[in-house]
């Protein structure tokens, strides 16, 4: 009889263990609420600015003695023209002025065929910069800023650029030592 009672206790124990189970299964089962995975997932994000950075590699032109008449230019690289390059890291325009001229005779000064640029490239750096943008031919300087490079690249290997300078001296000019201060500026292409 004994034995009997402890079965019937075993078998009700099991019983509920059972009904316990079941409805825990399906609560599981059934529960529309967001589960808990272990995945999860994250964005990251960043904004450069840009930096306008313009330095001259070359920043004298020393023409030497010349007479009268006599006219000269840098595309012969003898002497040397401008060298510009861009240190920033977007692509920019040059624009060049003339604060002062170097000469005062006849036909000089402002606007004037006596003193004039135009871009040109770096040796191993043919596409630095839009050809089709930029002064390419002879232009005369100004005390305005006028564009010279357009969309200089900021790439080492394609960030360099030339500013080549011609000049003729007037056929009246005075003798002595001739400056002209030339100004540089760099924008965002």
């Amino acid at each position: 009889m004994q034995e009997q009672a402890s079965l019937k206790k075993l078998l009700f124990v099991l019983a509920i263990i059972a009904t316990i189970t079941a409805a825990s299964t399906y609560f599981i089962l059934t529960q529309t609420a967001p589960k808990v995975t272990g995945l999860a997932a994250g964005t990251a994000t960043v904004s450069v600015n840009p930096v306008v950075s313009l330095s001259i590699q070359q920043a004298t032109v020393d023409f030497g003695s010349l007479v009268r008449g006599r006219a000269n230019n840098t595309t012969d690289n003898f002497p040397s023209p401008f060298q510009v390059r861009n240190d920033g890291n977007i692509n920019i325009d040059i624009t060049v002025s003339a604060s002062s001229f170097l000469f005062t005779g006849s036909g000089a000064g402002n606007n004037t065929n006596k003193f004039r640029f135009m871009a040109g490239n770096v040796s191993g750096e043919p596409d630095a910069f839009n050809w089709g943008g930029s002064a390419t031919a002879l232009t005369n300087f100004t005390d305005t800023n006028q564009n010279v490079i357009s969309s200089l690249e900021y790439n080492d290997t394609e960030d360099d650029a030339e500013v080549e300078i011609a000049i003729q001296v007037p056929s009246d000019e005075t003798s002595g030592n001739k400056t002209a201060d030339i100004v540089f500026i760099a924008s965002q292409s």
